[in-house]
């Protein structure tokens, strides 16, 4: 026997437009139906909550989240499923944590805790793999501030491996420096493991840009903050 379930409210959202007094109706756990009240029967007896001025939509995704309340996703298992926890209260129902230290157990606690979610149900905001922000990213080069470059490593493909076997083939994108030495036969390395890759923190120019691409670099991270950052912080101390 199915279980259905309805829901309305006075604004739903289902992704293309918002629907005045709306409703959804939820047949064994997936959405059956979406529209205006008017316009959808119910069959007697159904279960129905009004969740009145309140929105109905689609939960977000968050693709690059690096933790909450001041705790990394990456320093432990406690802490990335804290993360899934918290962010679902506020309307993201899947995350990718990005860790970006150099630590290969970032990755494995977001494998494992995958693996919690999968043994006893999702509590929190579903969590889909690991989108590494680091640590292959190129160096800020900030002036008299080295240990901000001090967890970036190189982008080889035999650096990246210990992570890959960390995560048991779960990191879903990789981000690099693409000005970097071995980047693109990195990057090549890596999509063909089927991840996303990302230029992250990188100084290069439209050429390099373009470059990269053909090389299966499809993403970016910060492609402009780090070189203003570089240009504020010079003209502050008097170096330009």
């Amino acid at each position: 026997m199915s279980s259905i379930r309805v829901l309305k409210s006075k604004r739903v959202i289902d992704g293309y437009r918002s629907i005045k007094d709306g409703v959804v109706v939820v047949k064994d756990g997936v959405i059956d139906a979406i529209g205006p009240q008017s316009s959808i029967s119910l069959p007697d007896g159904v279960p129905v909550t009004d969740y009145g001025d309140l929105i109905i939509s689609p939960g977000f995704i968050d693709t690059h989240l690096h933790g909450c309340r001041l705790n990394r996703a990456e320093h432990s298992l406690e802490n990335t499923l804290a993360l899934a926890d918290f962010v679902v209260q506020h309307g993201v129902t899947t995350i990718v944590p990005s860790p970006s230290e150099p630590d290969p157990a970032g990755v494995a606690y977001i494998y494992q805790a995958m693996q919690v979610q999968k043994k006893e149900g999702f509590k929190g905001a579903r969590i889909a793999g690991s989108h590494m922000e680091g640590p292959f990213w190129s160096p800020k080069n900030l002036p008299g501030r080295p240990e901000e470059d001090a967890g970036c490593r190189p982008p080889t493909i035999e650096a990246f491996k210990p992570y890959w076997e960390a995560s048991q083939g779960t990191i879903l994108v990789c981000d690099l420096g693409i000005d970097l030495p071995e980047a693109f036969e990195t990057a090549r390395y890596m999509h063909s493991l089927g991840i996303v890759v990302g230029s992250a923190h990188a100084k290069g120019d439209y050429a390099l840009a373009m470059q990269s691409i053909s090389n299966n670099v499809t993403d970016a991270v910060h492609p402009f903050n780090v070189r203003a950052c570089i240009t504020d912080v010079r003209a502050w101390w008097g170096l330009i």
